[in-house]
């Protein structure tokens, strides 16, 4: 009965994609992901939510000034489980739920930046105010198919992203309420983000905060009283991590042939929260694709070294780590992106001491590169 249900639901999410993307009825699309929700409403410890969005574009550099009175709107689908046994109780003082989303979203300009579809992973803790009222914190990340890439001949003007296929990270604030033992209200305050890593060029991003209110049905009852424990730090001494990573980028738009980022990471963690650390971090790396970028400039090979020194914090989640670092170069021959730079990634643990993850490397407002790495605890 699952297996048929997943296979129903399949189908109507694509239906209602194409659909959407060839100008049908949009209310053909609502009642087709309505009616997808509740094959998946029979899950044990788990349950379906139905949202809208209604956003607005950060035009953050002059370069995508077209799109700051963008206003984007989507209807988005989820599917979560409850993760309420007493180990993740005392992970996070909270019973977190996770599951996976499908959204539709429309920019707010289809000439320039269209329509795409979101398949995104989410985690959301949920700490108890009252009874029935919670504060939540929904994470975010996975995959945007867009329609409209720039196009330096059909689409010149869209400077925010260059390929059909980007990552999608949001991270969103909020309040769930508990209407009944089955159905709960929520609202959000994503803060969401369109960028392919700088593996392509134009890659400026698109930036959008978004109002998202839905309804949540789920098959458990959260309205109890929760075990207030006294949560101690299982380790309050530092500990060490080493990260390879490894990345590859193009030098122009349009170009075939990519050149490798890698190198590794070594990094110091302090925990001062249950669900707080302090990260920081040296990193070492080789850059190809910038001292090809500086020959064709300057006809001279300069340097591809570059090593930097980063704190910031990590937000435990369970097993996700959610990475907010602020960082300079301490070597860099030319500067040639500036002394400062900033990263933010998301790791999941694996088996104990192991895990894996990505991460954005930015100079204000431009995406670097897009990295993958492993990261060993010592």
């Amino acid at each position: 009965m699952l297996r048929g249900g997943a296979n129903l639901t399949l189908f109507f999410f694509l239906f209602s994609f194409f659909s959407y993307f060839y100008n049908m009825k949009k209310i053909i699309t609502t009642i087709l992901i309505f009616i997808t929700s509740t094959t998946l409403a029979q899950q044990k410890k788990g349950g379906w939510s139905l949202s809208g969005h209604y956003g607005t574009t950060i035009a953050h550099t002059q370069k995508i000034a077209n799109l700051k009175s963008n206003n984007p709107v989507g209807l988005q689908f989820d599917w979560f489980k409850m993760l309420d046994n007493q180990e993740n109780f005392n992970t996070c003082n909270c019973y977190p739920q996770w599951g996976g989303t499908i959204s539709i979203f429309d920019y707010g300009n289809n000439k320039v930046v269209g329509q795409g579809l979101h398949l995104n992973l989410f985690l959301e803790p949920q700490f108890k105010i009252t009874e029935r009222t919670y504060f939540i914190l929904r994470a975010t990340a996975g995959l945007a198919f867009m329609n409209r890439p720039f196009d330096s001949v059909e689409n010149p003007n869209n400077l925010a992203y260059s390929l059909p296929l980007s990552g999608f990270v949001s991270l969103a604030p909020g309040w769930r309420y508990y209407v009944s033992k089955q159905y709960s209200l929520f609202v959000l305050v994503p803060f969401n983000h369109v960028s392919n890593g700088g593996i392509k060029d134009p890659n400026i991003g698109l930036n959008f905060p978004s109002i998202q209110v839905g309804l949540s049905k789920q098959n458990f009852d959260l309205r109890r009283n929760l075990q207030r424990e006294n949560i101690s730090l299982q380790n309050k001494k530092m500990q060490y991590a080493w990260s390879p990573f490894f990345s590859s980028r193009t030098v122009q738009n349009g170009e075939k042939k990519r050149f490798a980022i890698y190198g590794m990471e070594f990094s110091a963690i302090k925990p001062i929260r249950p669900l707080l650390s302090i990260n920081s971090a040296l990193e070492f790396y080789k850059d190809d694709a910038l001292k090809e970028r500086r020959r064709r400039e300057t006809g001279i090979s300069k340097d591809r070294y570059r090593v930097g020194a980063m704190t910031g914090i990590q937000v435990h989640l369970g097993k996700f780590d959610l990475y907010h670092r602020l960082g300079v170069y301490v070597y860099d021959p030319e500067l040639y992106n500036g002394r400062v730079f900033h990263r933010h990634g998301i790791q999941y643990l694996i088996h104990k001491k192991l895990s894996a993850g990505v991460e954005v490397k930015a100079h204000k407002e431009v995406a670097n590169f897009l990295d993958f790495r492993i990261r060993i605890e010592l």
